[in-house]
């Protein structure tokens, strides 16, 4: 049984030409530092580049191997922080594994991420896709209705076992955060989340917050999503953002500015510190509402038999 794969794809590539490849290069020792702010404040045009050549292919798949799977009921209800989680199946095929959830429409929070792992009992463990795609959701609203994993398909296992070791939540009522940037205070703020600075300009605000590493990875989370409201409830993209490990700066500092971003990189660096840093163009206000990737972060310890 194969729910995803067609038996082909055509799909087309065009190479592009670089023009800026081997222009204006410089040494990092050379390089003048920018006022970053111009640049998160900027329209973020996207440059025509023109088509070299078109390439087009016809990827067959075969049957031997798409037709393969299996899909298993599990109908599983475990509580994950008091909040009801239904694992309803594992589609298991030579290329991926999904495990697909549902909610109690009761529950309080909406389930954003999890941090999880299956092993059989072999011991053999099996993770979320690293390069692709790792999960998926449904657009009305931000739970995670799917997550991928490597294949068990062709190992010599007989039993899987999901373990959760922590979640991510968004709680209902908090799927928008008010942000007073000239108090420079967040309200409610997500679990471990700080606004660091905001910075008004002619051209809008310039934000950065930081937040902290969770479960002992040191990937940058992203923190808000991709849009900010004003108090008529009006949406406005956000287009260009940096992450960075270190605080963030808009342009050169010396002296006392240096000794002090560096003392803030040390401290930073101790607490397992990341930042978020972006521009909000053309917002004139001094409030603003974003939304969070989550509102709280959770351990766990439950485990779900799937087969």
């Amino acid at each position: 049984m194969n729910r995803d794969v067609p038996d082909s794809l055509t799909m087309t590539f065009g190479v592009y030409d670089n023009k800026h490849l081997y222009e204006n290069q410089k040494p990092p020792a050379q390089s003048s530092v920018a006022d970053y702010g111009v640049e998160l404040l900027s329209d973020n045009p996207k440059e025509q580049r023109k088509i070299l050549a078109t390439f087009t292919f016809e990827l067959r798949f075969d049957p031997t191997y798409t037709e393969q799977g299996t899909v298993i009921d599990v109908g599983e209800t475990f509580l994950l922080d008091g909040q009801s989680v239904t694992l309803t199946e594992a589609e298991i095929y030579p290329t991926h594994l999904r495990l697909n959830f549902d909610y109690d429409p009761a529950n309080t929070a909406w389930l954003t991420e999890l941090n999880f792992y299956l092993e059989n009992e072999r011991g053999e463990r099996f993770n979320g896709i690293v390069n692709g795609i790792s999960a998926t959701g449904n657009p009305d609203d931000p739970s995670t209705d799917s997550v991928w994993l490597d294949s068990p398909y062709f190992s010599t296992g007989e039993h899987l076992t999901l373990h959760v070791t922590g979640a991510s939540w968004i709680d209902k009522g908090q799927e928008r955060v008010k942000v007073d940037l000239v108090k420079g205070m967040i309200e409610d703020p997500p679990q471990g989340v700080r606004l660091e600075w905001a910075e008004k300009r002619n051209a809008g605000w310039v934000v950065s917050f930081s937040a902290g590493a969770r479960w002992e990875k040191t990937m940058h989370y992203q923190i808000w999503k991709n849009r900010f409201y004003d108090e008529d409830g009006t949406a406005h993209d956000i287009n260009q953002r940096g992450s960075s490990n270190s605080p963030m700066i808009l342009g050169e500092i010396s002296g006392a500015e240096l000794e002090a971003y560096e003392a803030a990189e040390k401290a930073a660096k101790e607490e397992g510190r990341y930042f978020e840093t972006f521009g909000l163009k053309d917002c004139a206000a001094d409030c603003v509402w974003l939304e969070p990737c989550w509102t709280r972060i959770t351990d766990s310890t439950a485990q779900v038999v799937i087969k």
